[in-house]
């Protein structure tokens, strides 16, 4: 979190500088544009591409590269159908989860059971089931119950 605070720091220091108005307008509004287009690019995952426009407007320490990073790695790992990452996250972020009333853990440990089901381990599924779903029942009862059919079938 130190790094984050500071990060807010540089950003508020920049933006502050960005409202003074002077002879170095032009350099100003060059790096913001820098600093617009890097972030524009880690949201694509071009990381390459955003850290060049990073350290040439000299936006480096404005930047959550970080974050983007982790994002991208945890979306390329849910694609190979690996929820690990993701759960690994929401554990991290478990209490501001809450607070928002997501079903994020939910839904991955739902999907852990349908890859579980779906690679013909059933055992394995329901062993899951038991260890993972009890927490969530009262909110998801029917889709609980409608995954446990598919064990069946």
């Amino acid at each position: 979190h130190e790094g984050q605070a500071q990060r807010c720091k540089l950003r508020l220091s920049h933006v502050c500088t960005l409202d003074s108005s002077g002879p170095d307008g032009a350099s100003l509004e060059h790096q913001r544009a820098n600093w617009l287009l890097a972030d524009w690019c880690h949201r694509l995952g071009l990381s390459a591409t955003a850290d060049a426009l990073a350290s040439a407007g000299e936006v480096r320490g404005l930047m959550d590269a970080e974050a983007f990073t982790e994002a991208h790695d945890i979306l390329s790992a849910l694609r190979r159908r690996d929820c690990a990452p993701a759960l690994t996250w929401v554990s991290d972020n478990r209490a501001r989860l809450r607070r928002h009333k997501s079903t994020l853990e939910f839904r991955l440990r739902l999907q852990e059971f349908v890859e579980h089901v779906r690679g013909g381990e059933r055992s394995a599924a329901i062993a899951h089931a038991r260890m993972h779903f009890p927490p969530h029942a009262a909110g998801h009862m029917v889709e609980i119950q409608r995954a446990m059919a598919t064990v069946a079938f």
